[in-house]
């Protein structure tokens, strides 16, 4: 039986060293590929999949100027939508940490309404939002459409927003 334990130690050991080495060997190779110098960080490209889905299309590429415009929308709808706790979603985290369970199942209707109220605030956002991108593509649009399909296309749209959205669907 001893034998057993450290043959399972060995074959253990061995795992989490080989898992190691692949996370490595991933870094260096990723570093290698044109990662970012020295350590630098770089931003993801907010259009990244738009502009690959333009180019798979066959569309004209993003001008200087659509690019500027979109990444603005960009960050001022992520400004402009960026998730705040409510006093009573605090309040039922505390509940939970606390152990109360009976609080913090009184507060869920509560929680509930505002959820769902922030859900439709977003959503009607998002479809400004949405409306706003293609007046913005309309060079490119009928590209697009043509590639991805309607609900391909929307969902794209969407997903420059961040969030729901993201690639498989257009979160609503």
């Amino acid at each position: 039986m001893k034998t057993n334990g450290r043959l399972r130690n060995h074959y253990r050991l061995a795992l989490v060293a080989l898992c190691a080495l692949l996370t490595l060997s991933g870094m260096a190779l990723a570093q290698h590929q044109g990662g970012p110098p020295d350590g630098a960080v770089q931003a993801p490209d907010p259009l990244h999949r738009l502009t690959q889905a333009i180019a798979d299309a066959g569309a004209a590429a993003l001008s200087t100027d659509q690019q500027t415009a979109l990444t603005a929308l960009i960050t001022k709808f992520q400004a402009d939508n960026a998730p705040t706790p409510t006093a009573n979603k605090t309040s039922y985290d505390t509940f939970i940490l606390a152990g109360n369970d009976t609080s913090a199942i009184a507060l869920l209707p509560t929680l509930a309404n505002e959820r769902t109220a922030q859900e439709l605030a977003r959503a009607k956002a998002l479809t400004t939002f949405a409306v706003a991108v293609v007046k913005l593509i309309q060079p490119q649009l009928s590209f697009l459409q043509k590639s991805l399909g309607v609900d391909g296309l929307v969902g794209l749209i969407q997903s420059l927003a961040g969030g729901p959205g993201r690639p498989g669907g257009h979160g609503m």
